[in-house]
């Protein structure tokens, strides 16, 4: 059995993130998941007691309260988080979006394009190039 690896799920559309961790299992992740619906939820999160440090996160640009990017500087300018590996996951495929989120501190960004397969390839690429190697 591969190892179980945690991450963090920040996305304020549910089904987005039961697709997510859908996908997750079709490509043959073990993982642990902590999820929040935007920015603040996630800051609670983080800011708990016993709060474990995921070895990588996925955030959602486009939330309520505190978005994709003012989480990603936020968490950024925490020395806890320098090695975390942050990608965001958006529908949003603006280049001045990618390009100030990989500005900001991102370690790449995918775009939801609205397809099991693809998302299962994307999140394949990303895990293989940041984390762990996915057949």
């Amino acid at each position: 059995m591969p190892p179980k690896f945690s991450l963090m799920l920040v996305d304020d559309d549910a089904d987005d993130q039961l697709i997510f961790m859908e996908a997750l299992k079709n490509i043959g992740v073990a993982f642990s998941i902590q999820t929040a619906r935007d920015g603040v939820d996630a800051l609670d999160i983080v800011n708990s007691i016993g709060f474990q440090l995921p070895d990588i996160a996925f955030f959602d640009l486009n939330m309520p309260r505190m978005n994709g990017k003012e989480l990603l500087t936020t968490l950024r300018n925490n020395p806890k988080f320098e090695q975390v590996p942050i990608i965001i996951f958006s529908t949003s495929s603006r280049p001045e979006d990618i390009n100030d989120c990989i500005r900001l501190g991102a370690n790449a960004y995918l775009t939801k394009h609205g397809s099991f397969n693809y998302l299962c390839n994307d999140l394949k690429d990303v895990l293989n190039n940041h984390l762990i190697e996915v057949k």
